[in-house]
């Protein structure tokens, strides 16, 4: 598929075969802390073969094998370092990786004394992050000898609850191993690709549809194996209950059937499909979280159909002038309608709103707003602009492609500012950049992410043609 499709012509030859490895490596153990140097050096009497099917197949059983025992290895040193106490005076240090550089340990005990730092380190880490107030590093020290068997503990359960969803992917470890290396593939040939099973296919459509049950929020895992509020969706369950914010810490997750969820117990990926899945079918959920500031709430969530009149928001700024918010999460649009109206059609409806109160001013607000629809990013731009071409495509294959406004008329020609941040990314860029370039909007902020490529996603040409997001090409920004 990448030779056929992809936009690069890559000779599939022992140079990008060696790329392949080494992202796969880093994938299964981006720290070190599983394979010894002789799990790798034997792994890698495969690494520049990789383009072969039979060579690809023996890896992957191979990988399978000796992931699952560095798995086992790992849970066995884990138990053997919690049931001593700490030396609290060892000095010692932990050494972050370096970017791009893997090192592994010689033999068991060398890697033993990797996990020994690591749960010394998760040790003082939670009791950094519990809340308490800490007057002095005195204090810490006295309540980290105080705390030290209770903090080893769980320490120790933290690192092996991780271990324990390693060793128990949630679609088997033959499908693990398998997409693993089937995305060092296609990570190899650009950093925006992956290769997404029938599941994960799904939830990208779901993710650009506005009309999907949701809670409205979403975590993600720190290296302790915390989950935080990464996300509010604006106008859902999660944002308007008023309670919930970016950053606040998940305890855990109780069910209206009586179940209660141990964060502990998941990963990032399997905890967020959970919301999705299985939690929507029990309805209401309970989340305990704690604050920044330590206090601790809980939290009833119902989900919701995320309709058009609640994704993007719109809101009144009145001061010396009547200026128009309005803000946009993504570039969302449904593959599934025959009209397939998306935020381009809902920004449009916001904006007459915000006219008939007689706004001098609009702000559009695009930061952390990752992408989405490329089409909706078209059309979004011809609310500011009269007509005009708008950027530039390129396949892999045949010759440039002029993407332009085609409706003459805009709806919205007053003043506007759009900001930005280091997450707007793909659709926001094309649609800021196009909008400086016809000098219709001021670009506030920070330097956006910098994507340039687009991805198939789907298996309907139809879908492909309707949204250059999901279709082969590379799209080349006007210049900034």
């Amino acid at each position: 598929m990448l030779k056929k499709y992809h936009y690069l012509d890559m000779d599939q030859g022992s140079e990008i075969s060696y790329g392949v490895f080494g992202l796969f490596m880093e994938s299964l153990d981006p720290s070190g802390m599983l394979f010894l140097q002789s799990d790798v050096d034997e792994l890698g009497k495969y690494k520049l073969e990789l383009f072969s099917q039979k060579s690809a197949c023996r890896f992957a059983e191979l990988a399978a094998t000796r992931y699952q025992a560095a798995l086992k290895r790992a849970d066995s040193l884990i138990a053997v370092i919690s049931a001593q106490p700490f030396d609290l005076k060892l000095r010692d240090s932990l050494q972050p990786k370096k970017a791009g550089k893997i090192t592994y340990s010689a033999d068991a005990a060398s890697l033993g004394k990797r996990w020994a730092r690591r749960i010394r380190y998760v040790a003082m880490r939670q009791l950094f992050t519990s809340g308490e107030k800490i007057a002095s590093a005195a204090e810490y020290k006295k309540q980290l000898t105080e705390k030290e068997s209770a903090l080893r503990s769980k320490a120790a359960l933290t690192e092996k609850n991780k271990i324990a969803r390693l060793q128990k992917p949630r679609y088997g470890m033959e499908h693990e191993i398998g997409f693993r290396l089937l995305n060092a593939f296609a990570a190899r040939y650009d950093p925006h690709s992956e290769v997404y099973s029938k599941e994960e296919l799904q939830n990208f459509r779901d993710a650009l549809s506005p009309e999907n049950l949701t809670y409205g929020l979403s975590f993600e895992e720190d290296n302790e194996g915390l989950f935080t509020v990464s996300a509010l969706l604006p106008g859902g369950p999660a944002w308007r209950c008023g309670q919930l914010h970016k950053g606040d810490l998940l305890i855990h997750v109780s069910t209206s059937g009586g179940m209660k969820i141990e964060t502990m117990e998941y990963d990032e990926e399997v905890l967020n499909a959970w919301m999705n899945t299985e939690a929507l079918a029990m309805h209401t959920i309970e989340l305990t979280l704690r604050k920044k500031d330590g206090q601790q709430v809980t939290v009833s969530l119902s989900p919701e159909k995320i309709r058009q009149d609640n994704t993007v928001k719109s809101y009144l700024l009145k001061g010396p002038d009547k200026i128009g918010y309005i803000s946009l999460p993504s570039f969302y649009t449904d593959d599934e309608s025959p009209q397939a109206l998306g935020c381009a059609n809902d920004v449009a409806r916001e904006i007459t709103k915000l006219q008939e109160e007689g706004i001098q001013g609009l702000v559009l607000d695009l930061r952390y707003n990752g992408g989405g629809s490329v089409r909706e990013a078209l059309g979004l731009a011809g609310i500011f602009i009269d007509e005009g071409p708008l950027c530039i495509y390129k396949g892999r294959s045949g010759k440039p492609l002029l993407m332009k406004d085609l409706n003459r008329g805009k709806i919205y020609g007053g003043p506007l500012i759009v900001l930005v941040n280091g997450l707007s990314a793909s659709a926001s860029e094309i649609l800021s950049a196009a909008l400086s370039d016809y000098n219709r909007a001021v670009i506030l902020g920070s330097s956006t992410y910098g994507k340039a490529t687009g991805q198939v996603a789907g298996r309907r040409r139809k879908q492909q043609e309707r949204a250059l997001c999901k279709n082969d090409a590379r799209t080349i920004l006007p210049p900034r």
